[in-house]
């Protein structure tokens, strides 16, 4: 059975770490460099993997993003 919705795990997995990592994101956008957090409508997913958020500050989502992209090319 669970080979039969391995794909569908897979993609559910991948969804809940960028959901942490996108709460995890310190802040910063193109349009407000101040701005805290992670906003779906200023931000773009790239914005994840940066070692240093736009802000400025250490970026702990980059470890949640990249693992949840690479469970999606597994």
């Amino acid at each position: 059975m669970i080979k039969n919705y391995s794909v569908l795990i897979c993609i559910v997995i991948s969804v809940i770490l960028i959901a942490i990592a996108t709460f995890l994101y310190p802040g910063g956008s193109l349009l407000d460099k101040n701005s805290i957090g992670f906003a779906w409508t200023k931000n773009f997913i790239s914005n994840l993997f940066l070692s240093k958020a736009i802000n400025g500050s250490e970026n702990p989502s980059r470890i949640w993003a990249i693992i949840g992209i690479a469970e999606t090319v597994k």
